[in-house]
């Protein structure tokens, strides 16, 4: 079952103008948490922008 759902894996290039909830977020944000980085390298940032301003500049 994990090696036909890892071979299902498609990258998105298009994406809805629907906003996340903050559950949803959470989840996303966890599971970027927990998947595997090349040599151990655990350093990233999350930005959560609402201002469609800020997230423009």
């Amino acid at each position: 079952m994990v090696i036909e759902l890892l071979k299902s894996h498609a990258s998105v290039r298009r994406y809805k103008d629907i906003p996340l909830n903050e559950e949803q977020i959470r989840v996303i944000v966890s599971a970027g948490q927990a998947a595997p980085s090349s040599h151990f390298v655990q350093t990233y940032a999350v930005i959560h922008l609402t201002n469609d301003e800020k997230r423009k500049n």
